[in-house]
């Protein structure tokens, strides 16, 4: 069961980033909606890729609201 497969691009300038995401049903939860934590995940790499720079760094504080819950096939 693959659960989250994903592919990141980012432009020469690093001013953009891409993620494409394929989400499998092992990333849901019973309702058919993806669990919180992997929807936490993808943001955060994100963010990351773009923001870092080549840099080493990590995450010290992340706080989502959600609005509406994300189906899952």
């Amino acid at each position: 069961m693959q659960v989250l497969r994903c592919s990141y691009w980012l432009d020469e300038l690093r001013t953009e980033a891409w993620l494409i995401a394929k989400v499998g049903s092992g990333a849901g939860n019973m309702a058919g909606t993806m669990m919180g934590g992997c929807s936490a995940t993808l943001l955060d790499q994100g963010c990351g890729l773009l923001f870092s720079s080549g840099h080493r760094g990590a995450t010290a504080y992340l706080n989502i609201q959600y609005q509406a819950p994300v189906a899952v096939p």
